[in-house]
This record gives structure tokens, C-alpha cells and sequence, in this order.
């Protein structure tokens, strides 16, 4: 069947570094986005500090910002003081996307997730349904849940919009927890990228059907503590779902965690949802 270009638009905080990790993932296979639609204000530089101390300082990861990317590929930068904001709302939809990316970002109002054709998708960092809201990766470790990512279709319900495609991220046992939040990011990117390999080859996205409410667990808060539990957790090893047996030696503690795509949940149905008109080739 006839594949066709897939325009795509980034929604994040400014230079998030979960952004920055989706987008590397999505640039290295040849997507770059049309847009990249950023927030600066108290709130991102709140939520980049946590996600910079994870990933850059503890994790050493050496990560391009947006503007270094741009220096190889060109595409379009806006940056907004609100991403609900008309500015965010306009830039969106004068790039006639396909699809919007969240790249590490906030709570987004209708008007702003229903701006491309496909609407917009996120990557959360847990199991849904079991895992949703604030720090999901620390709530995991501490409720012995197994770590992955659900892409899934955004809706005035957070973390609650039907679930494309769920990957799980392995576990060595003695993985650091920043070593883990890295992983969940590059896994991120991996399902977007397999976003628009759907749209792409399929013309639409495949959503499984809708879970009830009820099937959802409560929405974690932000906690001053859990991600010390969680390193705690992983420091004694009594983490639940180690998906690898073998104590990681000091030399392979810093290779990346192979992740093994098996969805925890098997829906009874797969529903092919057109969320507008079929895409044209």
C-alpha cells in the first residue's frame, strides 16, 4: 500500500529532555517534525529540573537541546509562555499536522489536543491502567509493578485516553532509577516512531478499546519521598520484576536495557478507530 509523509508536530515543555530523547529516537529514523510548539514558564523549568537531574546529571547522558537539533534539520520552533495558549493553538494548526507528539508537557485543553487530524498522543511513563499521574516509574517500583510505556490517544481524562501500543522496559537487577527514567524515554521514542510507521502504512491509529473508568488506578501524586523509595527499592534489590536474573557488573550497568515489546493487558477487542476521515495517499 501506498506509504505517505507523516507531518507531526512536538508539544513539550522547553527543551525537556524527555522531548529531547523522543526526538532524537524519532530524527534517527528520518522523522522530523514540522513544529516543535514549547512552553517557558515556572512550571516547565519545575518539571525539566527533575527530568535534567535524572537523565544529564545523574545518568550522564550528553543530550542535543532543540536548537542543536535544528542545526542539522530544519523545522519550525515556537516558543509560548502558555502551551494552551491562541499562539500554541495557531502554530499547530497552520502546520496542518497529522499528528501532535507530547514531549514532556502539561495538562492541554481540547482545543490545543484536538488540533491535528489524528488528534495528539502521549507517552506515559507507566502500565495504564494500573499506573497514572505523577512520577509513574517511583510508583511502579513501589507498588511492584513491571516498568513500560502505554502510547495512548489524549483526552480530557488524563491518562485515561485509549491505548495504542504498550512496551515494556526491561529491568537488570542493579539498574539505577535515573538509568530507568532514560529508558522509559528512549522507549517513548521508539513508540512514537511506530506511530507513524501506523500512520503511515495503515492511515489511521489503531486504538485498543476503550478501558471503563473503574479498570483505571488512582492518579499518583507528586511525592517528596517515593523516588527515594524507589531507589531505595532498587538498592536492595527487592524490586519485584527484574526481567533479567544476572547482577549487572559495573562495566554493563551503563549499557542500554534491552526493551521487549509484550503488552501486559490483552483487550478483547482491537478496534480500528478513524478518528477523522481515513488518510488520502
Amino acid at each position: 500500500s501506498m506509504t505517505k509523509k507523516v507531518k507531526y508536530g512536538m508539544l513539550m515543555f522547553e527543551d525537556h529532555p524527555y522531548g529531547r530523547v523522543v526526538l532524537s529516537k524519532l530524527l534517527a529514523n528520518g522523522h522530523v517534525p514540522t513544529v516543535c510548539v514549547e512552553e517557558r514558564s515556572a512550571t516547565s523549568a519545575k518539571r525539566c529540573k527533575w527530568y535534567n537531574r535524572q537523565v544529564i546529571d545523574m545518568a550522564g547522558i550528553k543530550l542535543p537541546t532543540v536548537d542543536n537539533f535544528r542545526e542539522t534539520q530544519s523545522f519550525k520552533r515556537v516558543i509560548v509562555d502558555d502551551m494552551n495558549n491562541s499562539t500554541s493553538l495557531q502554530s499547530l494548526l497552520e502546520a496542518d499536522l497529522d499528528v501532535i507528539f507530547l514531549g514532556g508537557a502539561g495538562i492541554v485543553k481540547e482545543n490545543i489536543f484536538s488540533a491535528a487530524k489524528f488528534g495528539t498522543l502521549n507517552t506515559h511513563p507507566g502500565l495504564l491502567p494500573y499506573i497514572r499521574g505523577s512520577l509513574p516509574v517511583a510508583w511502579s517500583i513501589k507498588k511492584d509493578i513491571p516498568i513500560g510505556v502505554t502510547l495512548h490517544t489524549v483526552t480530557d481524562k488524563l491518562d485515561c485516553g485509549p491505548w495504542i501500543k504498550q512496551e515494556r522496559v526491561a529491568v537488570a537487577r542493579g539498574a539505577t532509577f535515573e538509568r530507568i527514567i532514560y529508558d522509559t524515554c528512549t522507549t517513548a521514542g521508539d513508540l512514537f516512531n511506530s506511530a507513524i510507521e501506523m500512520i503511515s502504512t495503515e492511515g489511521v491509529i489503531i486504538e485498543h478499546s476503550q478501558l471503563p473508568q473503574s479498570a483505571f488506578g488512582p492518579n499518583m501524586k507528586w511525592s517528596g519521598t517515593i523516588e527515594n523509595e524507589a531507589r531505595e527499592k532498587l538498592a536492595s534489590g527487592q524490586y519485584a520484576h527484574y526481567t533479567k536474573e544476572e547482577m549487572a557488573s559495573e562495566e554493563n550497568r551503563s549499557a542500554p536495557v534491552v526493551s521487549v515489546s509484550r503488552p501486559l493487558i490483552i483487550p478483547q477487542t482491537v478496534t480500528s478507530v478513524e478518528s477523522q476521515k481515513k488518510a488520502t495517499a
